[in-house]
């Protein structure tokens, strides 16, 4: 397998500088990802990590460094030297703003050093490596689908597996309920028309870092934004080729127009969300038996208490109920919310 080489510098102009050359040494030998961006170096190493070669500066450097597999480490500062870090790890130091001899030397002596076929290294077991996606879904408003979709995330973390919630809804209502207010970046919208290398970062950058990471909501809905089928399918197949989170949930709205049927289609399975009413009932039963209009590839049902009108659900196509919940963490005392995340993460 290719080495892999990290280098992860706050400075963006100063890491440009060498990003062509970087390339044309070493992309034919090594996996290159540059990082410049706090939150994205911080869920980057949110998984654990075999990297052959890292160069970090100083203001990135920490810590969790030891946590993960660092064949060689180069810390950019402002003297040369060779030191021990804060964890008792050593590492060399090479000053910033000066020749890039060095630091391409370094790399060329590192990866001397490191076999071009490496033995498969020894990492913690990983139920499955492949990045699901999860969309959660109901032709009824108000019935809870953004409180299924971040309560089953926290479940998902308390498995030790990563995921991330993306509200696809036009209001983006999973924002309601989130501790953190600030609104994604309009330029995030702009980035999804036309994506480049940089704009998984700008995703990252917008990652509210709650109990499970969430795609900040933008302050206006998504289609004043311009933010339709091909930018949330941009937004989507990014998370899922980087691989940084495992389980990529969708909140989506109610309508079962192009974008929702779009991300449905991608999904690899599909919570729907229901009432034991005669207009949900309906709806739903239209919907599932209709795959032009609602194309699934796997499926699981599950009740929403609130709205009784006394209609009595079959429990055999049911995965179970929920009651109404007022809020999340009332919700997550719900073992239903576990039993979903088991069944997924198995």
């Amino acid at each position: 397998m290719p080495a892999q080489i990290v280098i992860a510098d706050p400075d963006y102009n100063y890491i440009k500088e060498y990003e062509e050359e970087l390339l044309k040494k070493y992309a034919d030998r090594a996996d290159i990802r540059i990082i410049t961006q706090p939150d994205y170096l911080a869920n980057y190493f949110r998984v654990h990590r075999v990297i052959d070669v890292l160069i970090i500066a100083r203001e990135f450097y920490g810590s969790f460094v030891k946590d993960h597999e660092i064949g060689h480490l180069l810390v950019l500062d402002q003297e040369v030297s060779l030191e021990f870090g804060e964890d008792g790890e050593e590492h060399s130091t090479l000053m910033k703003y000066t020749s890039s001899d060095e630091m391409f030397s370094f790399i060329d002596k590192a990866l001397e050093d490191t076999p071009l076929e490496q033995p498969q290294p020894v990492m913690p077991q990983v139920k499955g490596k492949e990045v699901k996606i999860i969309s959660i879904y109901s032709p009824i408003g108000g019935c809870g689908k953004s409180l299924v979709a971040l309560a089953l995330g926290r479940k998902i973390k308390k498995l030790e597996e990563s995921a991330i919630v993306v509200g696809c809804d036009d209001l983006q209502s999973v924002g309601i309920y989130l501790e953190n207010r600030q609104p994604a970046d309009e330029s995030l919208a702009s980035a999804l028309k036309t994506p480049n290398e940089d704009t998984y970062w700008e995703i990252l950058r917008n990652v509210a870092q709650e109990e499970v990471p969430c795609i900040l909501p933008f302050e206006k809905p998504l289609s004043v934004l311009g933010v339709g089928t091909d930018e949330l399918l941009n937004l989507v197949g990014l998370l899922k080729s980087k691989g940084d989170f495992k389980y990529i949930i969708l909140d989506l709205g109610t309508d079962m127009g192009e974008t929702n049927r779009a991300l449905v289609s991608i999904s690899d399975l599909c919570i729907l969300i229901t009432e034991p009413n005669l207009s949900a009932c309906r709806k739903l039963e239209k919907l599932t038996m209709n795959q032009d209009l609602f194309p699934v590839q796997s499926s699981i049902t599950i009740s929403n208490q609130a709205m009784s009108d006394g209609i009595h659900l079959n429990p055999e196509n049911l995965f179970g109920t929920i009651a109404a919940y007022e809020n999340i963490d009332e919700a997550m005392e719900d073992p239903l919310f576990y039993r979903l995340a088991l069944e997924i993460t198995e």
